[in-house]
């Protein structure tokens, strides 16, 4: 099974005694994967299409205990996958089925008594903290679906409504789980979250307890994965870095000793001199270390700089390129 299946198949154990909590995990699964059927004056179906067997059998166990109302139940194949069953549930016209659309804010009526399909009133159910988090586990269970993050942090929720799409991805922002949201050219639209720790919160927030772990584990792996290349890849680049420029010296010496021998050197740059032609890949620290007495990193490098300048001045003498000299192997 997928990350996103392990997910749902946790969060469809759930379960709330409050009343209002129900009704709102009802409403977003209605919300997302539900359709309203019109069957003549004031009559009502309600058809529920998902792909997943958890969430059919969590929308059967609300609308049967809210309600009272059971549901039709039709099991087929989908040739497009051609390994999912798809699963549709029909709620027949009765007086129940128009309360429940009532009380899950999809159903309303105006001054005048005209009845209307509403997408957008929806947070009139938060009557206590839980009922926010239920609606959202229910939005993740009918539209949702999440990345393992093996690969790369990617959540989003498939809505066929705009008005649904726009209020939720609003929704969303105002609790502080950053996300956006495109409309597709097939007629849908995606509210997705790229950022980790937002995908974490919407996790923690619909109670997919051990998939939190799962993904927490993994990204805590990742993080020090990516740390460690990173300090490698640093330390690599100074030590090749480190490298070069004790060759680079290790040039300006040869060239000095060519033209003018060891006895054109002072003292006091002779030994460090000397030092880094037995040892040209060493760092200046290690250098400083070698010397008696031993010399500071910051000492090595104003000895060697005077003899960089030194080579430069015999190179404007004879007439040879710096460029040239440094790049014989």
């Amino acid at each position: 099974m997928s990350f996103s299946g392990d997910v749902k198949r946790e969060i469809s154990k759930v379960n709330y005694d409050n009343r209002c909590c129900k009704v709102a995990e009802l409403s977003a699964l209605l919300l997302t994967c539900g359709r309203i059927v019109l069957k003549g004056r004031m009559r009502f179906e309600v058809l529920v299409v998902t792909m997943e067997n958890n969430v059919a059998y969590k929308i059967i166990e609300l609308v049967k205990a809210l309600y009272g109302i059971r549901a039709d139940i039709c099991v087929s194949r989908n040739r497009r996958l051609n390994k999912n069953s798809k699963y549709s549930l029909t709620f027949y016209d009765s007086a129940a089925v128009t309360k429940m659309l009532e009380e899950t804010t999809i159903l309303s009526y105006d001054d005048e008594g005209f009845c209307n399909i509403s997408h957008k009133d929806w947070q009139r159910l938060f009557v206590c903290e839980d009922c926010c988090n239920a609606f959202l586990r229910g939005v993740f269970a009918g539209a949702g679906s999440v990345n393992n993050p093996v690969k790369y942090n990617h959540m989003e929720f498939v809505i066929y409504d705009s008005d649904f799409a726009t209020a939720f991805c609003e929704y969303l922002n105002s609790r502080d789980i950053r996300c956006k949201m495109l409309e597709r050219d097939k007629g849908f639209y995606m509210v997705y979250l790229k950022e980790a720790e937002c995908i974490v919160d919407v996790l923690r927030a619909i109670g997919a307890a051990t998939a939190l772990f799962s993904y927490e584990n993994i990204r805590i792996k990742k993080n020090i994965k990516n740390k460690v290349t990173r300090i490698v890849n640093c330390e690599m680049a100074n030590q090749n870095k480190s490298i070069e420029a004790g060759l680079a010296q290790k040039r300006y010496i040869e060239y000095i000793v060519e033209k003018k021998g060891w006895g054109y050197l002072p003292k006091t740059l002779k030994s460090v001199a000397e030092c880094r032609m037995e040892a040209p890949d060493v760092s200046l620290t290690e250098l400083g270390q070698m010397l008696s007495p031993p010399l500071g990193k910051s000492g090595v490098n104003h000895r060697m700089n005077k003899i960089k300048e030194m080579a430069e001045e015999l190179m404007l003498q004879y007439g040879d390129e710096a460029d040239a000299v440094i790049s014989e192997e």
